[in-house]
Parts: structure tokens; sequence; C-alpha cells
């Protein structure tokens, strides 16, 4: 799925990605948006496309850890801080 904060760093090259519909959000997040909810055999689908493909599996797996190989806490310390020195909070 890329949707929600996923779609930051989620890609078809990275992650195998399953369709969904967006479902008005229910019980306690009611009236705040919209939730992505995997379409009916989808998640099943994909389970089984990436026990029977492992090489690919690997690959994305590979390609996902060097994506998001720049988020840690040190980096989001340090943006944070530059964004609180820019706006003098800091």
């Amino acid at each position: 799925m890329k949707y929600g904060g996923l779609s930051a760093f989620v890609t078809d090259n990275n992650s195998f990605c399953v369709p969904y519909d967006l479902k008005p959000a229910e019980k306690n997040y009611n009236g705040c948006g919209c939730w992505a909810v995997p379409k009916p055999g989808s998640f099943v689908s994909m389970m089984r496309h990436v026990a029977s493909h492992p090489v690919e599996a690997r690959v994305k797996g590979a390609i996902a850890a060097q994506d998001v190989s720049h988020l840690s806490w040190e980096n989001s310390n340090t943006k944070l801080a530059s964004v609180l020195s820019e706006i003098g909070a800091l």
C-alpha cells in the first residue's frame, strides 16, 4: 500500500504493494479521514507471490534498505534542530 505516511518511502521498486480502497474512518476515528483497506484477497495473493519469488523479494528488500538508510533518529533530530533554529525557537 502506498497511502498516508508510507507514501514517503514505499515505491513499486522497493515494496510489494497491494491494491486498496479508501474507506471512511470509523469508530474513534469517525470523521477523521479515510483508511486504506486492502482489496479482499490481495494481501494473500501478494504474500504467495513473494514466497514463490524469493530472488525478487531479496532484491526489493535490498533496495528498500538503501532507500530508508537515511531515516534515523540522529538525522531526524538534526533536521528538527535546523528547523527550530530557522524559526528562532532554539
